[in-house]
């Protein structure tokens, strides 16, 4: 499985939010566990507090750095994440954001 994991729009101008591998592709079985986050609580959770959490995820841990704001997608309840196996710190994943192409626009950064 990939060990950076994205969560969210596609960047094509198509609302509706979806999981990408970074680093290495998802299978169909892999992209239904991340299509987990795609929920009311974790959404709430990201709008009250955005930035860096660490979650344990089918017993993996992750650093995540979620927004409440999808660039492709105005509707209530959008998210940007990003997933990064391990625990990282905050600077880390911005870097990580900056330094991808892809990310750094679905970030705003």
């Amino acid at each position: 499985m990939a060990k950076i994991i994205y969560f969210g729009t596609e960047g094509n101008g198509r609302a509706g939010h979806y999981p990408m591998g970074i680093d290495k592709g998802l299978t169909h079985e892999e992209c239904k566990i991340w299509t987990e986050c795609d929920n009311e609580t974790w959404s709430n959770n990201i709008y009250k507090n955005p930035g860096r959490h660490l979650i344990k995820h089918h017993g993996v841990v992750y650093t995540n750095y979620a927004v409440p704001f999808s660039v492709d997608d105005e509707r209530g309840g959008s998210h940007t994440e990003v997933f990064w196996e391990g625990i990282h710190s905050e600077e880390e994943m911005i870097e990580l954001i900056k330094s991808n192409t892809f990310l750094k626009k679905q970030f705003k950064m």
